[in-house]
């Protein structure tokens, strides 16, 4: 087993999370994680990844949620909106 927090977690203990709170953690998401941000997304490769592994929205592994990549293309046209709308393009 192993100590967590002062508690004595036996070995083989199921233990389970919410995945809310898991996306609103501020060590991970920032000061702001209530708020849903868009452009800490599209900084860079490297922190889409971090971001993206760490992001409970669609569950992980074998019990992943299987429409996952429908929903993420389903919804792309909309952060692509939101995130040129303000952008003014040179003539």
């Amino acid at each position: 087993g192993v100590i967590i927090d002062k508690y004595w977690i036996p070995r083989g203990t199921t233990i389970g999370m919410s995945a809310m709170v898991l996306n609103k953690d501020l060590s991970i998401f920032g000061n702001d994680a209530e708020k849903f941000r868009l452009d800490p997304w599209l900084e860079s490769p490297d922190i889409f990844a971090r971001l993206d592994n760490m992001s409970m929205t669609f569950g992980t592994g074998a019990k992943g949620c299987i429409g996952k990549n429908i929903a993420l293309v389903c919804v792309f046209p909309h952060f692509l909106t939101l995130r040129l709308r303000n952008y003014t393009f040179p003539c």
